[in-house]
């Protein structure tokens, strides 16, 4: 049994409540259409949400069951409208590229919604009514995500685009459904992924130790097909060609793609993630925490930056905050490079900005011809180019602290963070891992409600 956070709102004011919650019921894909009772808001004029999860590499719906779960509850117990889409689509085709995974994604998303329809009928009126979309994805379901929110936003608009062309079929009932009923009211919310690679997965060697590493985890993804090429940016003999390269250039669709979001996060491990290690899942060269020592399995936040509502926010990171006892939020004023605006920065009071944009830092370099560089933990090499290119748009970032009691314990850090069951048990510690993992979860799913609501009052 774990707390869960609730939120509820009266008078556009936003009240978090802690309540016990014991429910493993699995959930793939859940819809709640419980009407209010406030006699002051038609129904047909309350907003409705949309939740996308993507699972990573080698995954299966199964793994986003407790966000799902929980997701629902939330909204459900608040007596809102939400629809919480589970993928499944790409289960045992990650190895397909991240361009066919997001297209996949897509034509499953866009399916759920048109047949979701009728139902969604009976009880309420999707047209004219506000409609937040969030997503949520892990380890690689974050780049299946951004690849799938440029077709999105972009070529889905197109009909003489590739994607449309080559999916006219799959499309022509869901595409003009999707244009009239849902696309015009559609507020782009958050953006979160948990332990995505978005700076590749390359290994930096050094040392015989981290050599043999590189050489193991390289020849791992050789076996990945298309996608393990675009994780070490070998899908093509020029770097610029390669897709997470052209994933990242500025001003392309796909970063236009993600700033049609208010919100987004990366939530990241600190350490012990040797799946993807902090700096690709951050997207930072440099990583600022010391390596905690070994003790009993937990969890806390040990930092974040971003322009978190104080009043929203904070209790929510005081819940799960490392230093309870310290103060959890200090403001800082900076300029904003694209506004020229002064605009605040709510910061944990022992984050540092070092590596981010900032406070810009390239890493080390990795190699003779200064393209690909390290960060300071030698984890992950990257082109230098493309840490600047996701680093010309802002990031929230949320930091966990995980502690293990060995080194096979920390195997599990990667899988924990959603409350996926580990597929070996090594090390031992069940029962904490599992609790580790629902507060991750919990933390998790009220930043989504806590950011929906945030938004949905300035939309007001």
């Amino acid at each position: 049994m774990i707390n869960n956070q609730t939120i509820e709102e009266e008078d556009n004011k936003t009240t978090i409540k802690v309540s016990d919650r014991n429910n493993k019921e699995e959930i793939t894909s859940s819809y709640s259409t419980k009407p209010s009772n406030q006699q002051d808001e038609k129904e047909e004029e309350k907003p409705f949400y949309i939740y996308i999860l993507a699972h990573g590499l080698h995954g299966f719906k199964s793994d986003f069951q407790y966000i799902a779960k929980q997701l629902t509850d939330l909204y459900t117990n608040n007596k809102e409208n939400a629809l919480i889409i589970n993928s499944e689509f790409n289960e045992k085709k990650t190895h397909q590229g991240l361009e066919v995974l997001g297209k996949n994604l897509l034509l499953e998303v866009l399916k759920h919604i048109y047949e979701q329809e009728k139902e969604v009928k009976k009880e309420i009126k999707l047209q004219h009514r506000k409609i937040f979309l969030s997503v949520v994805g892990h380890s690689l379901g974050g780049l299946i995500l951004r690849s799938m929110i440029k077709l999105l936003f972009f070529d889905l608009l197109d009909e003489n685009s590739t994607f449309c062309k080559e999916n006219r079929n799959e499309l022509e009932t869901f595409r003009e459904y999707y244009l009239q009923c849902i696309e015009p009211y559609l507020i782009p919310t958050s953006f979160l992924t948990i332990s995505s690679p978005h700076l590749g997965s390359r290994r930096p060697g050094g040392g015989f130790f981290k050599n043999t590493y590189r050489f193991l985890a390289h020849s791992f993804m050789n076996v990945l097909g298309k996608t393990g090429s675009e994780l070490k940016f070998e899908d093509s003999n020029i770097l610029e060609e390669c897709l997470l390269y052209k994933m990242s250039i500025p001003n392309s669709d796909f970063i236009k793609a993600l700033l049609k979001f208010k919100y987004r996060t990366l939530v990241s491990a600190i350490h012990f993630d040797t799946t993807v290690p902090f700096a690709s899942s951050s997207i930072r060269s440099y990583n600022p925490y010391e390596i905690p020592p070994y003790s009993k399995p937990s969890f806390s936040i040990t930092g974040y930056c971003t322009r978190f509502d104080k009043d929203n926010y904070v209790p929510l990171f005081k819940k799960y905050g490392k230093k309870k006892k310290e103060v959890m939020d200090v403001v800082e004023e900076f300029e904003d490079e694209q506004t020229g605006k002064i605009e605040e920065l709510h910061t944990f009071i022992n984050w540092k900005r070092t590596g981010t944009e900032f406070e810009p830092f390239d890493g080390e370099v990795n190699s003779e011809d200064k393209v690909f560089y390290r960060d300071n933990y030698f984890e992950v090499e990257y082109p230098i180019q493309v840490l600047k290119n996701l680093q010309s748009i802002e990031w929230r970032r949320v930091d966990l602290e995980f502690t293990v009691e060995s080194s096979l314990q920390s195997r599990a850090i990667h899988v924990v963070v959603v409350r996926k069951k580990r597929p070996l048990n090594l090390g031992g510690g069940v029962e904490e891992f599992d609790l580790v993992g629902e507060q991750c979860v919990d933390f998790v799913c009220n930043l989504l409600k806590i950011d929906a609501n945030t938004l949905q009052t300035e939309k007001i």
